[in-house]
């Protein structure tokens, strides 16, 4: 009885040692990557800024995309979406004779009984303007007064680009006919990146733009002018749309709303509500089949993506601002550290004081860590996954860039620097350089949005040297206390690591089943880990922190603050001391640059 007592007291002093031993660890590898985890961050801020990390923002697109969509949902006749309705090549043999261009007298029977069911809007991705054959003229006339009658309801395709000044100058007065009857013309191209249409630029005067907002497109009045009908009509006039403002097209939630029926199919018939929603006409038959693109929905015609351009316009799937990708960097670099440690300093203790065949266990422990990799970078790709099903937009290609980064370079560095140490390492007291880094970006956060009226070079040229000094300063004012407590990070927590983050699971799986059920499973327990290491790691700085070493230096001389003992004698210590502000300089140059870059969005 008097073991059990025993035994039950002193249950909750273990569990208390193994939370703060937990805590330590993580502060401790939170401090040693601290400063390298801001400047690789910072540098992906400014690289995405510069597009130079496009390709793997496009990347992470598709697969995202793809990922999303591999389970598409059985969507309701009568539900509140679009009607995407296209011309079949049943319908195209049969009843437009696969003549082009197409009747335009039967053409504007279908349109008219589009238009008797009135739809909020209707999208036409049909050239609709007249050919040159005299047997069309009085269906084209017909076409003509429909359009006109349904003028506040239509959004019709830019005529297609000619060569030819006759055809050019037809197409421009029909045009100007329709502009004035109060019709709104778009622009019928995409963006096609990668081979597929992933994404599209706003605010491009295309079709979908007027579809979200019927005034925004300027087509009307460009084309009252020389230049604007060359520019719009003219074969070999067209303009390379700059991408780098390209948005995500969320065709996830898209495939839950949209109905895509042929014309000719029974189902139409079945559709009740048609007020109210948007519908879009176009064809999917013979010549027109060019006009479809892989998307991640598989190949579609290109009204259908016009449709889910439009649909995105509403429901945007938005990427995570600068700011919040920068702390996302350095959580994963945070998270990432703890496997880094793991495998690391044991592959190199066993690598250079192995004996016999242990030594040989090394290779498992770089297999070990590849797995690791793989296993993290599978999970970023379907907690992205499950974020873009809900709007949200983070490319987990870069993540894994930077991952790799720390994992197979960063990582063996600094295991062998820390295995290199005459002591063990010290419990994971707050080191001054961290210190002074954190203070010193704190600091420049509150001072850079009170300069965005200074162009960003002068911001750069008076924030980058101030920077530099405070981070010089601070680690003289703010010395590292001396430590009595020692904790050697060499018995590496497994299985208390290991339970504590099986408790933030079963955390996070119990929130999503009585506070959140709409939150996936995947990303309830990936929360609650998270939260877990986040309360760790609070913890562990927390312990890390002592305010009480502050303390006045005993004289201000220059010299003495910027922590020089003595004066630099000879060209190389002088070298040494102009290296040494080079190398602070540039990194502060570039946080410096991140911070502009985040307070300018």
């Amino acid at each position: 009885m008097t073991i059990s007592k025993q035994a039950t007291s002193r249950f909750p002093a273990a569990l208390w040692h193994s939370f703060r031993h937990l805590a330590d660890t993580c502060a401790h590898h939170f401090n040693a990557d601290l400063r390298a985890s801001l400047f690789s961050a910072a540098l992906a801020v400014l690289a995405l800024k510069v597009g130079a990390l496009a390709i793997l923002t496009k990347l992470s697109l598709l697969v995202v995309s793809n990922q999303a969509l591999l389970s598409a949902p059985q969507v309701a006749l009568d539900g509140n979406g679009p009607i995407v309705l296209y011309l079949s090549e049943n319908q195209w043999q049969q009843r437009y004779l696969e003549r082009a261009p197409l009747d335009r007298c039967k053409l504007a029977e279908d349109l008219a009984q589009l238009l008797a069911h009135q739809p909020r809007q209707l999208l036409v991705d049909f050239d609709l303007s007249p050919a040159m054959q005299e047997s069309q003229a009085g269906c084209q006339q017909q076409l003509d007064q429909l359009l006109d009658r349904h003028a506040d309801q239509l959004v019709l395709l830019m005529p297609f680009r000619v060569g030819s000044d006759a055809l050019l100058g037809q197409k421009a007065a029909w045009l100007e006919q329709r502009c004035r009857a109060g019709v709104v013309f778009g622009d019928g191209a995409l963006n096609v990146s990668l081979g597929a249409v992933i994404d599209f630029v706003p605010e491009s005067q295309a079709m979908a733009d007027a579809m979200h907002e019927r005034h925004s497109v300027a087509l009307c009045r460009q084309l009252g002018t020389a230049e604007g009908r060359e520019r719009w009509l003219r074969r070999g006039a067209e303009t390379d749309a700059d991408d780098s403002s390209a948005e995500a097209i969320n065709f996830a939630g898209f495939s839950k709303q949209v109905v895509a029926l042929a014309l000719d199919d029974p189902a139409v018939r079945q559709i009740a509500n048609w007020r109210g929603r948007d519908v879009f006409f176009g064809g999917d038959y013979g010549g027109s089949k060019d006009d479809r693109f892989l998307t991640p929905m598989g190949p579609l015609p290109g009204v259908t993506i016009h449709a889910a351009i439009a649909w995105t316009q509403a429901h945007p799937v938005r990427e995570l601002p600068h700011a919040v990708g920068l702390l996302t960097d350095l959580l994963t670099a945070f998270v990432f550290s703890l496997g880094i440690g793991y495998f690391w300093s044991r592959y190199l203790k066993l690598s250079l004081h192995g004996e016999g065949y242990q030594r040989e266990n090394s290779t498992l422990l770089v297999l070990g860590f590849v797995a690791y990799f793989a296993a993290m970078l599978w999970l970023f790709f379907q907690l992205s996954v499950a974020l873009f099903m809900r709007g949200v937009l983070i490319a987990p290609l870069l993540i894994g860039m930077s991952m790799l980064i720390d994992g197979f370079v960063r990582g063996p560095i600094a295991a062998s620097l820390e295995l290199g140490e005459a002591e063990p390492p010290q419990r994971a007291l707050m080191a001054p350089q961290v210190m002074a880094a954190s203070l010193t970006c704190i600091a420049l956060v509150l001072l850079v949005p009170r300069l965005h009226h200074w162009s960003m070079g002068t911001q750069l040229l008076v924030l980058t040297p101030l920077a530099t000094l405070l981070d010089r300063i601070l680690p003289v004012l703010w010395p590292v206390p001396q430590a009595h407590h020692v904790v050697a990070h060499s018995g590496y927590p497994r299985s208390h690591l290991l339970a504590w983050l099986l408790a933030g699971v079963l955390g996070g799986l119990a929130l999503q089943r009585y506070v959140a059920p709409d939150v996936g499973l995947l990303l309830a327990a990936f929360s609650g880990v998270i939260a877990g290491l986040l309360l760790l790691l609070a913890v562990g700085l927390v312990r890390a922190l002592h305010w009480r070493s502050f303390r006045r230096p005993q004289g201000w001389q220059l010299a003495r603050l910027l922590g020089l003992s003595r004066a630099a004698s000879g060209w190389r210590e002088l070298a040494g001391v102009l290296s040494f502000c080079l190398r602070h300089g540039a990194y502060w140059l570039v946080l410096v640059a991140a911070l502009i870059v985040m307070s300018s969005h």
